[in-house]
């Protein structure tokens, strides 16, 4: 009785950070499109100012 406890809890456990995961993942795809648009925009003034 006591054995099938931990996998379910660990389960559960696992199911409910699954929502964070994704989360976390979705802010560092959003973090990476915004650093990359941020350095596009730097190389550009850069470029601007080199002219």
């Amino acid at each position: 009785m006591g054995q099938p406890v931990l996998p379910v809890r660990t389960i559960a456990c696992c199911w409910r950070s699954m929502p964070i995961v994704y989360t976390v993942g979705d802010m560092l795809l959003f973090n990476m499109k915004f650093i990359v648009a941020g350095e596009l925009l730097v190389l550009i003034a850069l470029g601007n100012q080199d002219e």
